[in-house]
């Protein structure tokens, strides 16, 4: 296939069961090699073998601020963000904070420049008022991740809808044609990975 300025253009498709945690790693030093970038370095591995996406993922990362106006002989405005896992650049704080038991505690992170950190740790009226906010946050954190898991539309759930709504699985049918065409000629095993796909086309 040839791009807007008339070079050919390699489109590669990749299985998503290839960018999974055990394969993305070897994953990005094959397409490094095909599209001429640095490969990843192995002491980076790790990373790739974390998983981007979890149910705390849509609600994070979240900062909050403290200042002179929270407390009045504070000089600088302190920065906490809440992550997923600690920020190498950061000191993560949720053990001043938070019990192991709490909810969301594995799952989350509270950092703040190691400065702000020394500071908070020797002062016991910002480290209580702070710590009955944290406790308030992420039960409420965990409320929302539960109802998120609770009430979002599963595979079947659209498959059902398709069923009860054939014309517009037709409709849709249609853009997917035309869109998987390049797909379906070059890496059909792909395409034969997808169940939901495939049920999907017996709805059609």
């Amino acid at each position: 296939m040839r791009g807007g300025g008339g070079k050919p253009r390699q489109i590669i498709y990749i299985d998503t069961q290839d960018l999974q945690a055990d394969k993305a790693f070897d994953t990005m030093q094959k397409l490094s090699k095909i599209l001429h970038f640095n490969p990843p370095k192995q002491e980076d591995k790790t990373k790739f073998e974390r998983k981007a996406w979890n149910n705390y993922t849509s609600f994070l990362p979240f900062t909050l601020f403290i200042n002179h106006k929270d407390f009045s002989y504070l000089k600088n405005k302190i920065k906490f963000n809440f992550t997923e896992e600690p920020l190498s650049n950061l000191k993560d704080t949720k053990n001043l904070f938070l019990d192991k038991n709490d909810p969301c505690y594995e799952n989350l992170s509270i950092n703040v420049e190691q400065e702000h950190y020394e500071l908070i740790k020797e002062d016991e009226k910002i480290k209580e008022r702070l710590k009955s906010y944290f406790k308030e946050f992420v039960k409420i954190l965990e409320e929302k991740v539960k109802f998120r898991a609770n009430n979002v539309l599963s595979e079947q759930d659209i498959l059902n809808y398709f069923k009860a709504n054939s014309s517009l699985a037709l409709k849709f049918k249609t853009l997917l044609d035309k869109e998987l065409t390049h797909i379906k000629q070059t890496r059909p095993d792909i395409i034969a990975s997808w169940k939901y796909y495939a049920e999907f086309e017996e709805i059609c």
